[in-house]
């Protein structure tokens, strides 16, 4: 769920597979949500939704995962764990439509709370919207 710490249990999960590497959602779309615009206005909607505490539009999150899988340092490695990803069932259904990739999942379990200072979407308005979704999702 939101503000469980996915991305660092992830890495310590990692830690028993030096050939995997990480993509952690959460963290790109902070960084996408914190740079400028690239002229379509993507970036601001970007922050809107990651503020707001709703989901970034279905679409724009498979196109930066896969983006982001085709880096180098990805193709190169034995596995990618992506935490934050999928959010829900439907996400991971356009995911393997979409780029014909059937990726074994696992969930970990991370009930844990845990808010970052400084971060977009730990506003506590924007938390209460993020866990709602995870909730219904």
């Amino acid at each position: 769920g939101p503000g469980s710490s996915k991305s660092e249990m992830c890495q310590k999960v990692l830690q028993d597979y030096p050939n995997w590497t990480q993509i952690s959602l959460g963290k790109l779309l902070r960084y996408f949500a914190n740079i400028e615009d690239d002229g379509e206005g993507l970036n601001s909607r970007i922050k809107s939704s990651v503020s707001a505490g709703d989901f970034v539009n279905r679409d724009v999150v498979l196109d930066i995962v896969y983006a982001e899988m085709k880096k180098t340092k990805y193709t190169e490695a034995d596995g990618i764990v992506i935490d934050g990803f999928p959010r829900e069932m439907s996400q991971l259904i356009d995911f393997e439509n979409k780029y014909q990739i059937h990726p074994p999942m696992i969930l970990i379990d991370c009930s844990k709370l845990v808010l970052h200072k400084g971060q977009i979407d730990n506003s506590v308005s924007a938390f209460r919207r993020r866990l709602e979704l995870f909730r219904e999702r």
